[in-house]
């Protein structure tokens, strides 16, 4: 708007010009009073204007005195060099240059002068703005078809009125605004446009202008315009997430290249979650690719796993116009920060040399050892319901304290959900720290959804109970939960959060050992206390549902005196049976053992004439019918003999019914469940039971005699409670078991690493020599088992250095060697017609001395004639039993046979190299050249044949090469590898052993990410410097290692171990 100075009256004498009063000339229209002079046009504040009209009427005025310039020249209070003008007012500011402009006017009549002169002033204007740079509308592609991309430009500058606004329009051609004309967006630089409608597949052409206060319109900038596509690239076809990530980034992980046949793919994008398909870990986030972001590979960086954990990923491609494709899910991959020792098989008295997994994931181990043991010391055990080991539970590494040693499990408890929450002296759990509490799967991996932050730091934890809301009560001596100060007793959330309605004040001033919670939601507590939130109350309490004291309970008693109080449980009456040490109640002498009225005064109608027990009570069990078992350390029970276990009627007399004659268990008994038929679940420290030998854990009929129908095939099991879930599968805290089996050459372990005691071997290999070896094993499709080696015989019975045997561990008696073999056998191959090829050291028969080392038999064990070897291999080599070794067999895809070992010729024709390509009918494919060979041969098959890759040691490094015996030129490894065990992960990548484990990426370089520990050390009587000679990896991808083995990071160990999390 135009500015209107102050009023100034203007004398002039001379008599040329009167002074009159009346005119009042305003830009503001509104504002004028009747006699002002009304402008039709106004005089912004900002013009690039150069001539005025400015049209208007007076009553009193007929025409205009003015005169107009630059502002700091122009002076408004004398009348020289003003300009005379009649209506409409009119002017020229052409010749002024830009920049304030002053106009001063006054009103005139009969050519004299009104009194009032108004004074306007605007800033004049003519030059445009300045707008240079680009016009950036993304990367050429957009994916919307009612918007356009964020357009954006450098800000214009205008240094006389500065910037107004911006004006956008679209085009179908560059330039153009046939889409969308010029169009006011405001001042911002950048801007979207949005309600369009436009057309896939098409190409529009966006510009932007500058455009000042004064209305000046710079010169547009054409933006390079942006493809319309609206289509999802297409979904990923193949992703493998590889099987082992580390803490702080994913594996590199390898997917099919998506298509986008519109505006093609710009990079992909990863997420992460704890279980497949979620993204509660990480969410999308663009992949870290080695070289281009197109690249089908890569991974995510900057993390923070979980050692241990399970991490699934879910991938997608997007294209250049942001589209995402469809989701393509992993497998899941495990992150293993440091892999390390677990219990499992230990196998002693010789070498492991050679392993061969089932088709169900068993293993198969063959070497030279003769005992083959385990030995297991978990907090947490798991049993089947019949008894037998439940396998399937795998605790890693388990609870460790701050120091490494092992932890301690006092308590747990068993969801209806089937997960178990634990509790006891513990600062991790499979290396994750956790602080005494955890809550652990059905299959001994850790729920990471019991969010218990910084758990209990310092103190034990003692007792744990469910509520029926899922709610968890734990008790024991402890003063902090997750940074939140509490004492001794804290109810959490089923999340494992602090539940905040629970507040026990200052709580107990010692421990509280066991929680009973009653049916209206109170909760009875016992333990070694003297007060609870200061109130006296001798070992036993009962809280309200908030926390707070129930002083009604035991209302004027005095409680317990030198109590530790165990159990707590109710009988149908309500009535509550506590159990422990103790020696009175309420001043009233009894042991170990009392029933209270529901108020907590004593019932006096309980074993009223009875001295109680004479030592400790562990536990005791409330019956169906109100009868009690008790279990502990004492050997009387009022007076009467009735050691470590005994059964009480409702009233607390004996049930002499129960185990009626029988002397029962010979020592401690720790705990006890009740099955649903009425059995009972028995666990402690003896060794007999009425004078028959029976393990720590057992099975009883309801009477208390024995049950026949639970295994006692666990030897030396121990624990010290024991729990059910709802299948009646049995959880042991401080579980341990061990068990020695004298057995040689041959043993199979399960696939969590346990010794598969169904496999029935008997003695094994050995029979008429003293030095006995299985060097190789074999699994046929069927199922069977070849292992060949040293040996004369199996499990008594004669076999000359080769054997069948069934999957049970009995030999195949279809399998039918008429001849015996001399030498060693040492390598074998099976054809896909079940034909097997034997080879080894000065290997031949007593039919046929000229074999040569090698031969081939039928399925049945008959020798194959068909197979011409002529004078076969031989060698003048003094290390060899009696000719020449073969100890390399691989048969290709085209049933054409790779030959390794030491010889110098084979069917005396003399051989450049010591290995060479057989044809299916034994004899020498000459068109083989054999490329660099130094012992070592492992085949990788792929489906389809062709595409096969061979693992060949050479002179300078392991190389890879294709089904033809081509160079895979993808793969490159700077070293040779002299020996050991070689296996193949799932995701391609490559395990490697001698003395360290090493792990090699696809493309042969070496996985940094891959933390094996220390050396192994190699036993005695090793003569060379191999330690490991055998590796196999378990479905679970967990590696199990043998060889002549004697030390695992200072750590003592067995010549099989397995290495995991």
């Amino acid at each position: 708007m135009l500015m209107m100075m102050k009023q100034t009256k203007v004398f002039v004498m001379m008599g040329i010009y009167l002074l009159l009063q009346g005119c009042f000339l305003s830009a503001n229209v509104t504002d004028l009073s009747a006699h002002a002079i009304n402008f039709d046009d106004q005089i912004p504040t900002y013009s690039k204007n150069t001539e005025f009209h400015l049209s208007g009427n007076c009553a009193k005025c007929n025409g205009y005195l003015f005169k107009v310039g630059v502002k700091e020249l122009t002076d408004c209070n004398i009348t020289e060099d003003v300009n005379i003008s009649t209506h409409p007012l009119s002017f020229d500011i052409s010749d002024l240059p830009d920049g304030p402009i002053r106009l001063c006017v006054w009103g005139t009549k009969n050519d004299q002068i009104l009194t009032d002169l108004k004074i306007y002033e605007w800033i004049k204007d003519v030059i445009s703005p300045s707008l240079i740079g680009s016009l950036i509308s993304g990367n050429g592609f957009y994916r919307s078809i009612v918007q356009s991309p964020p357009l954006s430009w450098p800000l214009a500058s205008d240094l006389m009125s500065g910037i107004d606004h911006y004006e956008i329009a679209i085009g179908s051609a560059s330039a153009a605004s046939d889409i969308v004309a010029w169009k006011n967006i405001g001042a911002d630089n950048l801007y979207t446009l949005t309600d369009l409608s436009l057309a896939s597949g098409q190409t529009y052409y966006p510009s932007v202008r500058a455009v000042d206060k004064a209305g000046n319109v710079s010169m547009p900038l054409i933006g390079s315009g942006w493809y319309v596509d609206p289509v999802i690239p297409q979904s990923i076809a193949s992703f493998n997430d590889m099987n082992f990530g580390g803490q702080s980034e994913t594996p590199m992980m390898t997917w099919s290249a998506a298509l986008d046949l519109e505006s093609g793919v710009h990079h992909y994008q990863m997420a992460l979650g704890s279980a497949p398909g979620l993204t509660d870990v990480l969410g999308f986030s663009n992949v870290i690719s080695p070289s281009s972001p197109t690249d089908p590979w890569g991974k995510l960086t900057g993390l923070n796993l979980t050692n241990g954990q399970m991490y699934y990923p879910s991938l997608r491609a997007i294209d250049n116009a942001d589209n995402p494709s469809t989701i393509s899910q992993g497998n899941g991959f495990r992150s293993v920060s440091t892999w390390q020792i677990q219990t499992g098989a230990n196998i002693a008295g010789g070498d492991l040399k050679s392993t061969a997994t089932q088709s169900d994931g068993k293993i198969v181990m063959g070497g030279c050892f003769t005992n083959v043991s385990e030995s297991i010391s978990y907090a947490v055990g798991a049993l089947n319901a019949n008894g037998t080991l439940n396998t399937n539970f795998q605790i890693g590494s388990g609870f460790r304290r701050t120091n490494g040693t092992n932890g301690s499990v006092s308590e747990l408890k068993i969801q209806s959900d089937g997960k178990i929450v634990a509790i006891g002296d513990f600062a991790k759990y499979r290396n994750t720290v956790v602080n005494n509490i955890v809550r652990i799967n059905g299959d001994g991996s850790q729920d990471f959804t019991f969010k218990m932050g910084t758990g209990f730091v310092g103190g034990i934890l003692r007792t744990i109970q469910l509520q029926t809301d899922g709610k968890i009560l734990v008790a024991g001596n402890f003063t902090n939960y997750n940074g939140t100060n509490i004492r001794n007793i804290i109810r959490l959330n089923s999340d494992g959060g602090m539940d905040l309605t629970f507040n026990p004040g200052i709580s107990s001033d010692y421990d509280i050992n066991s929680v009973y919670i009653e049916d209206n939601g109170k909760i009875i507590i016992g333990g070694g206390f003297t007060s609870f939130n200061g109130t006296t109350v001798n070992g036993i309490a009962r809280l309200n549902a908030d926390g707070s004291l129930d002083v009604t309970f035991n209302q004027s008693g005095s409680g317990f005196s030198s109590s530790s109080i165990y159990t707590i449980s109710k009988q149908s009456t309500g009535k509550i049976i506590i159990s422990g040490i103790f020696s009175s109640y309420n001043g009233t002498n009894l042991s170990n053992i009392v029933r209270l009225n529901n108020d907590g005064s004593l019932d006096t109608s309980f074993n009223p004439s009875g001295s109680g027990f004479d030592g400790q009570v562990n536990h005791h069990l409330v019956l169906p019918d109100d009868k009690i078992i008790v279990g502990g350390v004492f050997i009387n029970y009022n007076g009467i003999l009735n050691s470590y276990l005994v059964k009480l009627n409702s009233d607390g007399s004996v049930d002499s019914s129960f185990n009626n004659g029988g002397s029962g268990p010979n020592y401690h008994v720790y705990d006890f469940k009740h099955l649903s038929n009425g059995k009972i679940i028995l666990l402690g420290n003896y060794n007999s039971y009425n004078g028959i030998s029976v393990k720590s854990i057992m099975k009883l009929n309801s009477d208390g005699t024995i049950d026949g129908t639970f295994s006692n095939s666990i030897d030396n099991i121990g624990g010290s409670k024991v729990y059910m879930d709802q299948t009646e599968n049995l959880w042991i805290a401080g579980f341990s078991y061990s068990y020695s089996k004298n057995q040689n050459g041959i043993v199979r372990i399960d696939e969590n690493g346990y010794i598969d005691k169904s496999f029935n071997v008997g003695t094994g290999f050995g029979f008429g020599y003293s030095f006995y070896c299985v060097n190789k094993i074999l699994i046929q499709p069927d199922g069977k088992i070849l292992a060949g080696g040293y040996y004369s015989g199996y499990n008594g019975t004669a076999h000359s250095h080769l054997a069948r045997i069934n999957s049970d561990g009995s030999v195949d008696p279809s399998f039918n060697l008429t001849h015996n073999f001399i030498g060693e056998i040492m390598a074998m191959g099976l054809q896909a017609d079940g034909k097997i090829i034997i080879a080894g050291d000065g290997f031949n028969n007593d039919l046929h001395s000229d074999l040569g080392g090698i031969l081939r038999l039928n399925s049945d064990g008959s020798i194959d004639s068909s197979f011409i070897t002529g004078s076969g291999f031989y060698t003048d080599s003094p290390d060899t039993i009696n000719g020449a070794r073969i100890d390399q067999i691989i048969i290709l895809n085209d049933g054409s046979i790779l030959v390794g070992g030491g010889f110098d010729s084979y069917n005396n024709v003399l051989q450049s190299s010591q290995l060479i390509k057989l044809n299916s009918d034994g004899t020498q494919d000459m068109s083989f050249t054999p490329p660099p060979y130094y012992g070592i041969i492992y085949y990788q098959k792929v489906n389809g044949g062709n595409q096969d890759k061979i693992y060949i040691n050479g002179s300078a490094a392991l190389m890879r090469y294709n089904y033809d015996l081509s160079i895979d030129s993808s793969f490159s490894h700077s070293s040779t590898f002299t020996g050991g065990g070689f296996a193949l992960q799932s995701d391609g990548k490559i395990i490697l052993g001698l003395k360290t484990i090493t792990r090699l990426n696809i493309d042969g370089s070496i996985d940094t990410s891959f933390n094996a520990g220390a050396n192994f050390k190699k036993g005695l009587g090793s003569s060379n410097g191999t330690v490991i000679k055998a590796i196999s990896i378990l479905p679970d991808g967990r590696i199990l290692v043998g060889g002549n083995l004697q030390k695992y990071d200072n750590l003592s160990i067995g010549n099989a171990v397995i290495l995991g999390w």
